[in-house]
């Protein structure tokens, strides 16, 4: 792949959401926001360009080795991609503007309650 942009961001225990947790609605909708105000604000502090096509790398690292499904933290990824609509780097997240989204497990956090996940931003 091409050369791209990263999106690194720290999310703490209390936002981070996979597709097997059965979360209230409410907290959901919290943790999602939240996720995406730091996702703008990083993207705007990295100065992301507007990109017209893109696919995207999600790296996720957990705090520790255990057993883990990168597919099932699309929950936390989700609104860090919206961020990127919000901060103006795609015109939208459908998939005219991003063509692909690959999610991969990284290497641990080491730091209890605190996972990571980094977006690398490819231009197409």
């Amino acid at each position: 792949m091409s050369t791209g942009y990263v999106l690194d961001v720290t999310v703490g225990k209390e936002h981070w959401m996979t597709s097997n947790q059965r979360k209230h609605w409410s907290h959901r909708a919290l943790s999602s926001k939240a996720l995406r105000r730091r996702g703008v604000l990083l993207a705007r502090a990295n100065r992301l360009p507007a990109l017209a096509r893109v696919s995207i790398e999600a790296v996720v690292s957990t705090p520790t080795n255990t057993r883990f499904d990168a597919a099932n933290s699309y929950p936390t990824i989700k609104p860090l991609i919206d961020s990127l609509v919000s901060a103006g780097v795609l015109e939208d997240a459908s998939d005219k503007y991003l063509t692909a989204l690959t999610i991969k497990r990284g290497v641990k956090t080491g730091i209890a309650g605190k996972y990571r996940v980094v977006l690398n931003i490819y231009p197409e």
